[in-house]
């Protein structure tokens, strides 16, 4: 693992202190968990949304100083969570969304680990947590709706598409030379609406395939 100097972390802890209150405005005002790790995993720092509710999404109180190793180690709330942190410490702003809890009290957090760089050199961790349950269920009902009428329309249009085929077939086998004028310009129109009708059910279909690849 790479050796991060103490004397550019310790500048970044002074900087931390010196605008203690430009920091606590911006991180007292949002509506997210949000905290500060080092590499060696000690808390900087924490809002008060991080203190409120930590308990609840960690199953512990969130300390200024304390190591928070094991809980990154062996959490088993947050899937990869430490392996996300170690990525974080190269440099690399990773987003993520799990679900938090256990049982029946899991809710969807995203989580966003972003690396506080000073002269190249990684030197903390900003960490912020915020629930997006109701609009993660949301979506995944409309997902789940919208695949269920993909499949209804699918199964209805393969329904379709026999009868279709059979009277395209029908048509083909006709003689029009023994039909009357009249009987020739029904044909003729049935066959016209029956393809049409057969496009529209290739697309439809083919709209519904590109729908599922894309998700």
């Amino acid at each position: 693992m790479k050796t991060y100097p103490r004397k550019e972390i310790q500048t970044f802890i002074d900087a931390l202190h010196k605008s203690d209150k430009a920091l606590q405005a911006i991180y007292e005002s949002t509506r997210s968990i949000r905290f500060i790790i080092v590499p060696d995993y000690t808390v900087l720092f924490f809002n008060k949304k991080a203190r409120d509710e930590f308990p609840s999404v960690f199953g512990i109180e969130i300390i200024i100083g304390m190591n928070f190793s094991n809980h990154f180690k062996k959490n088993t709330f947050i899937d990869s969570l430490d392996l996300h942190f170690q990525k974080s410490l190269t440099g690399e702003h990773i987003i993520t969304e799990n679900l938090v809890g256990s049982g029946n009290n899991k809710l969807w957090y995203k989580i966003d680990f972003h690396p506080l760089i000073i002269d190249g050199t990684t030197i903390a961790v900003s960490i912020s947590i915020r629930n997006i349950n109701d609009k993660k269920i949301k979506d995944l009902r409309i997902k789940e709706q919208n695949a269920l009428l993909s499949d209804i329309v699918f199964s209805l249009c393969h329904s379709v598409r026999g009868p279709v085929a059979t009277n395209l077939g029908l048509l083909s086998l006709l003689d029009r030379q023994k039909l009357s004028e009249k009987n020739k310009e029904i044909v003729r129109y049935l066959e016209i609406s029956t393809k049409n009708l057969d496009k529209i059910l290739t697309k439809v279909v083919g709209d519904i395939n590109n729908i599922n690849l894309s998700e």
